[in-house]
């Protein structure tokens, strides 16, 4: 009778501290993060699984997840375009916005050519990502980019200018890291690729108001990837340049 009176007690313990760390989980603070005052770089990519020349541009991506700045002093975003879609392999990541927004840089440089793999950092062309050994670091104190989870799982991004800063663009892109995807056609055929910092979705919004701030929400339900993150930056109104960027795992 006794050791059934411990046994119950026991059980009773295990579902106390049980629903205490549920509640936890339930309870857990929406995440906040945010830039320094000193500019943090943006570094675009713009890939695709149909591209042959793109598997060793995504690992050097790939090898910044856990390096020691990622977010603080740089923030990288890779882009699937679609136009090497009609060669054999249709990439599901691939859109013809991101192929667009490629070829606006390619306009305001102006130059004639989309290429992959392209890099863009701080919204110039960088050839320079084999050969430098450390990404470039930013000078300029643009101001505080924040972000804050919202209750019901949207984000409120505001920014902080330092100078006259009017009129602003938002720009966020939710990213999947972790994803694996065995090719079958194309120049890539027989090959297993891995993506990290893939944009998933990508929200473009003007900055309004007092402080200067707007909203998204993502549904990443609908993704299945091994982690997500989210990388926002601020462009001037018509501009394809960042002023400040900022970006974290999503927990």
């Amino acid at each position: 009778m006794r050791k059934s009176k411990e046994m119950r007690l026991k059980i009773l313990v295990v579902v106390f501290w049980g629903l205490i760390f549920a509640g936890s989980a339930a309870w857990a603070e929406p995440q906040h993060f945010e830039s320094a005052a000193r500019q943090t770089t943006l570094i675009e990519i713009f890939s695709s699984e149909g591209c042959s020349s793109c598997p060793p541009a995504e690992a050097w991506a790939s090898a910044l997840t856990d390096a020691g700045h990622l977010w603080r002093d740089f923030v990288p975003v890779v882009f699937h375009v679609d136009y090497w879609d009609r060669l054999g392999w249709k990439d599901r990541f691939s859109s013809a916005d991101f192929t667009k927004r490629q070829g606006d840089y390619v306009e305001a440089w102006h130059q004639s050519t989309l290429y992959t793999p392209g890099f863009v950092l701080n919204g110039r062309p960088w050839r320079g990502w084999r050969q430098e050994k450390t990404i470039p670091r930013q000078d300029k104190e643009p101001g505080i980019l924040r972000v804050e989870e919202q209750q019901n799982g949207s984000y409120k991004v505001s920014f902080e200018p330092v100078g006259n800063f009017d009129r602003g663009t938002t720009h966020a892109a939710l990213l999947g890291f972790g994803i694996k995807v065995q090719v079958t056609r194309g120049e890539n055929a027989g090959r297993t690729l891995r993506h990290d910092f893939t944009v998933l979705d990508f929200q473009s919004a003007p900055l309004q108001g007092h402080p200067l701030s707007t909203v998204f929400k993502f549904d990443a339900g609908k993704f299945s990837v091994t982690r997500f993150g989210l990388a926002v930056w601020v462009t001037k109104s018509g501009g394809t340049r960042p002023v400040q960027a900022v970006g974290a795992y999503l927990s």
